[in-house]
């Protein structure tokens, strides 16, 4: 069952480690420092949007420059650019108003979970994938995820929700992580697109990364130019592969065009694409098949499990709600319909029971 006790302190993301003075730092980067220095240190050739990395303004954030660059309009996203003919009709266009509305298809075999139905693949390595998903969830709490009834958004990361007599903190990123990366395995071949107009280059998303903090870079590993070239080489290597099984599509200029839209009416913060990048191309094993594909969808669980919109301070109103809609209305029912909770979930502090209806009458008796 989900934990009932306090939550211990958040560990270190996943797939990073500790040095120095309690600073993250992403394994791969010690494994790309070290094939650059076996190598005696190389750049590939690239193309980009400026001839010096990106620097931000006084005040700014590096990643509080990536959304600006980036259009999302609606006639930009293309819903069956990846399927199979004879596949998608009959289902609506991302953006639009489609019989696959998360806020009314809350049935078992409904229009949601029909648009979303697992695509035909003969990969052996997703179909086992998708296996171990499914052997690995935890049935009781799959059960009462489906049953539950949303309260209200506490903050951007925390959320209320009722399941039978019992009232849940729920830790939102951790259950988005999880939805994103099985919907990525769900949809594998079949992906719509989000495209990113204008498309940033990968080179200045990368060179913006090694800027953060997040990255764990330090002086040791070598200039940033010959780091990030590195990164670029071997996200565009991988191309066709990104495009056909995961809709993200990189240009002949080495620019980002798309990624993949994994649930209608929701959006990533874009701010994380930078991360995204370099995530990519040091903590994915390119060698083997299963690991990259699990690899390239886990990374894709990290970039959508962020919701696009949430409040920093300069957005009040109608539009500082949007990500509440986004959480309620979008995320909580996919999270209803078709997450496969791993065990770990109901202990982890992802779910955290902070009243129980039971013991509540127990109290008013008293009184």
């Amino acid at each position: 069952a989900p934990a009932s006790a306090p939550a211990p302190p958040a560990p270190a993301s996943e797939g990073s480690s500790r040095h120095g003075n309690d600073v993250s730092r992403l394994p791969g980067m010690a494994r790309l420092t070290s094939a650059l220095s076996s190598a005696g240190g190389r750049a590939c050739t690239h193309t980009h949007s400026h001839d010096h990395p990106p620097t931000a303004a006084a005040g700014e954030g590096v990643l509080d420059r990536v959304p600006s660059v980036i259009d999302l309009a609606s006639d930009d996203i293309d819903e069956t650019a990846t399927q199979p003919a004879g596949q998608g009709q009959g289902q609506g266009r991302v953006g639009g108003e489609t019989e696959s509305d998360f806020s009314s298809s809350k049935r078992p075999g409904g229009p949601l979970q029909r648009a979303y139905a697992f695509s035909d693949v003969v990969l052996t390595s997703v179909l086992e994938l998708r296996r171990e998903i499914e052997e690995a969830s935890h049935t009781e709490l799959k059960g009462m995820l489906s049953k539950h009834a949303f309260v209200g958004c506490v903050s951007p990361s925390l959320a209320l929700v009722q399941m039978q007599t019992k009232l849940y903190l729920v830790k939102v990123q951790s259950l988005c992580r999880e939805l994103f990366l099985q919907l990525t395995l769900r949809r594998f071949g079949s992906l719509p697109r989000i495209a990113l107009d204008p498309p940033p280059a990968l080179m200045d998303l990368v060179m913006i990364a090694l800027e953060c903090a997040e990255s764990g870079y330090l002086p040791t590993d070598g200039p940033k130019e010959e780091l990030a070239a590195e990164c670029v080489l071997r996200v565009t290597r991988m191309g066709p592969m990104l495009s056909e099984y995961f809709s993200i599509d990189v240009d002949e200029m080495g620019r980002l065009t798309s990624i993949p839209s994994l649930l209608e009416d929701y959006t990533p913060r874009l701010a994380r694409l930078p991360m995204f990048v370099l995530r990519m191309a040091t903590e994915v094993n390119w060698e083997e098949e299963k690991p990259c594909l699990m690899g390239v969808a886990r990374q894709l669980g990290e970039l959508f499990r962020e919701v696009e919109g949430a409040p920093d301070g300069s957005s009040s109103g109608e539009e500082g709600d949007e990500w509440r809609r986004m959480i309620e209305h979008t995320v909580f029912p996919a999270v209803r319909l078709m997450l496969m909770p791993p065990r770990r979930l109901a202990s982890d502090g992802t779910l955290l029971q902070i009243a129980d209806l039971h013991e509540l009458y127990k109290v008013f008796e008293r009184c």
